[in-house]
This record gives structure tokens, C-alpha cells and sequence, in this order.
């Protein structure tokens, strides 16, 4: 019975022993250094005119890794992770020389050492002289600051010229610490005019920058349009202007969304108490209804809510239905690119593995013990019972001769 112990014991061992290093095999291998980078595909534009500025759509950069495992393999870098040098060592954004430009591509990686280096590789663009048959100057709008009235409900169309010759970009410009308001239901389209246009929904005054470029130069310049109230207000009645799927919220941060609604007269958001889906608000967030609605506080649990709000106005009313995720507080929603691999953790796996084998090996010695100890009580108890008394055998000691 102890040879049959010892081998259970023993087999147990070589099965552990062979789990250990496959459990090490379960987790990646991590990051040691960097070698080298690589333009592996040069932007897809390769030729400029003076003033242009550089297009980096086609470009991909990879960089050559070292991992704790012993190999290496190449992994993409993102052009957030770049740094694009000229000559000079100056950074590139318009390219202010003509003739062919080489362009360094450097970032910033641990070498074999462990210290932060720059790595660097490049690619050409040719660059060319404007051309001297082309005429243009500075861009200057024509369009006058004050645009046409528009009315609530009515189509709504209007152009936004700049004169300068060729080249000419057009588009919303914002400025620092100023708000560009266009009015609700109205859109921007850029080009070499820009056109205003749309069927507006709410009546106010709006102002807004735009900025014309080409060549030459850039112009700015504030626009206000004035949208009338409608002509029969009882065609617009309060509507919500906010999208259904609220923005992610994050366990144990602070989380705040507005949810808006438009239409004519005095609109009130309040909790819609008819509906299916009503209060599933998540653990950690208050709604504030009113005018606009609120939905803030600091989330507890990770998962999802729903709930019904209702706007309405002496016009008309409308429910929507708003859902929300709550997201674990380690989780990231928008990651950046990371050129690094990261090491995935199985410590956790590997420990409750390994404690269910040495519980499964103490389980198994403990009741072959057991057994092994009750076949021995079993054998001395029918030994000694079966062991000749004195009486049995006749026989009697000294004292009785």
C-alpha cells in the first residue's frame, strides 16, 4: 500500500512539474528593448508646392522589438508616437523649401542599455516652386459678416465666399476661448466656397468664425445670422436635440451630460413615469430634470441603465429612451495607440490551477492515510485475537509445579 502512496504522490509531482512551465508559457512575453525603426510604407503624397503642408495618410512606421521570451518582431507605431524632423533638425508642418526634401522620422524608445533613445529612420517628398503662371494673393471674404435672416422651419441656403485666386479652403474656424454657435438644424459645408445651409429649428442670434486659406495666406472672420420664430409656432413642438446613447461613464469618476430638447415656448424635461423602461439610472448618478436635464454624480458599479425622459411644450410633447455604460474603473473607452506590447498578468489563473492540484494531492494522500491506518487497526485487532492465552494452552508458570 505505501508503493501505491508513493507512486500516486510521484505521478502528481510530474504532472505539477510539467504544469509550471506551461503556465509561464500562458503569459506573453514582455518587452525588453527596441533595435530599430522603419518607414515601412512612405506617405502616399510625394509631391509638394511650396507652403503645403506635409500628409502623412500611407505612412506607416514599425519598430523592430526585443521581448523577455528571446525573440523580436516588428510591431506599427503610431504617427502620435513620431516625431518628423527636416535637415535641420526642425519639426515639419508646411514645407517652406523647394527642391527634395528628406524628412526624418525619430521616436523615442529604450534601448538595450534601458536608456530612452531616439531611433530614426526617413522618407523624400519633392517639393516645388509655386507657379509663376498662376495668379492669387492673400484670401480676403467677400461675403459680408451679417448673413441673411433665417426663419424657423423654412429652408435655409447661403454662401460664403473669399477671393485669392486658387486653392482657396474654406471652413469653420474655432477661436480660443470663444464659442461657435450655428444655429440648430443648420450645417457648415467646407470647401473653396463654403455654404451655410439647413432648415433651422430654434430662433436666436448666432455668431460663428470661419477662416479662408491657400497659398498665399489666411483670413478670419466672425459671421451672425438671425433666425426669426416661425410663422405658425404650432408646428414645432418640443423635441429632443440630444443623441439616446449618453456618453460613457467610468466607475469612481466624476461624470456630468446635459440632455436638451428645442421647440417653441417654455419646454419642461421630466421623468417619463408611463413608460416600459423609467428609473434603471446607474448606482452614483442623479438625474436633474428642468428646462435641460442633468444626469451627474460619481458612477459605483460598472453595467448599463436606461431610463425615459419626456419633453414638452404647449405644442406637443415626445418621449426617448437614454442609456448609459458604466465602465469598469480600469477600463480605458478611447485608448491611445501604444507601440509597446503589453504583458498580460495570469498570476491569477496560475495560483488557483496550482492550488487546485496541491488540494487534489492533499485530498488524495489524506484518505489513502486513512485507509492504510484502518487496514492496520483491522490487522492488529484479528492478530491479537488470535494470539493462545495461557488458559488455552494448559500450560501454568513456576508457582504452580
Amino acid at each position: 500500500m505505501k508503493k501505491r502512496i508513493m507512486m500516486i504522490i510521484c505521478a502528481l509531482a510530474l504532472v505539477l512539474a510539467a504544469f509550471i512551465p506551461a503556465a509561464e508559457v500562458m503569459a506573453d512575453p514582455e518587452f525588453v528593448y527596441a533595435m530599430a525603426i522603419q518607414v515601412a510604407h512612405a506617405p502616399d503624397k510625394t509631391v509638394y508646392t511650396v507652403g503645403e503642408t506635409l500628409d502623412l495618410t500611407g505612412l506607416v512606421v514599425k519598430g523592430h522589438y526585443k521581448y523577455s521570451d528571446g525573440s523580436d518582431k516588428w510591431v506599427e507605431i503610431g504617427h502620435n508616437e513620431c516625431y518628423f524632423h527636416d535637415e535641420n533638425d526642425q519639426n515639419v508642418d508646411k514645407l517652406q523649401k523647394a527642391g527634395d526634401i528628406k524628412i526624418r522620422v525619430l521616436v523615442k524608445l529604450p534601448d538595450d542599455e534601458g536608456s530612452l533613445e531616439y531611433f530614426e529612420d526617413y522618407f523624400w517628398v519633392q517639393v516645388k516652386e509655386k507657379s509663376s503662371s498662376s495668379s492669387g494673393s492673400e484670401p480676403k471674404f467677400k461675403t459680408s459678416s451679417k448673413l441673411p435672416d433665417g426663419t424657423v422651419g423654412k429652408e435655409y441656403s447661403c454662401t460664403i465666399e473669399a477671393s485669392g485666386g486658387a486653392n482657396m479652403a474654406i471652413g469653420e474656424y474655432y477661436n480660443p476661448g470663444k464659442e461657435n454657435n450655428v444655429p440648430n438644424g443648420l450645417k457648415i459645408t467646407e470647401g473653396s466656397k463654403a455654404k451655410l445651409s439647413g432648415t433651422p429649428t430654434k430662433a436666436g442670434t448666432y455668431k460663428f468664425y470661419m477662416c479662408a486659406s491657400n497659398d498665399y495666406g489666411e483670413d478670419y472672420r466672425e459671421f451672425t445670422i438671425t433666425i426669426k420664430p416661425a410663422e405658425d409656432e404650432s408646428k414645432y413642438p418640443a423635441k429632443f436635440v440630444t443623441d439616446s446613447k449618453l456618453p460613457d461613464a467610468k466607475v469612481g469618476e466624476e461624470y456630468s451630460v446635459t440632455i436638451e430638447a428645442e421647440g417653441y415656448g417654455e419646454i419642461e424635461i421630466t421623468w417619463d413615469n408611463e413608460a416600459p423602461i423609467s428609473h434603471f439610472v446607474p448606482d452614483g448618478l442623479e438625474l436633474t430634470d428642468g428646462r435641460t436635464a442633468t444626469l451627474s454624480g460619481v458612477p459605483t458599479t460598472p453595467g448599463s441603465g436606461a431610463f425615459t425622459l419626456k419633453a414638452s411644450n404647449m405644442y406637443g410633447q415626445e418621449s426617448r429612451v437614454f442609456t448609459i455604460t458604466v465602465l469598469p474603473a480600469d477600463s480605458d473607452p478611447d485608448p491611445d495607440p501604444d507601440p509597446i506590447p503589453q504583458k498580460k498578468d495570469n498570476t491569477m489563473l496560475f495560483l488557483l490551477i496550482f492550488g487546485v492540484i496541491i488540494a487534489l494531492l492533499v485530498a488524495v494522500i489524506t484518505v489513502l492515510a486513512l485507509k492504510l491506518n484502518e487496514k492496520n487497526k483491522k490487522h492488529t485487532k484479528k492478530k491479537t485475537e488470535s494470539k493462545p492465552g495461557n488458559e488455552d494452552t494448559g500450560m501454568t508458570d513456576d508457582s504452580g509445579k
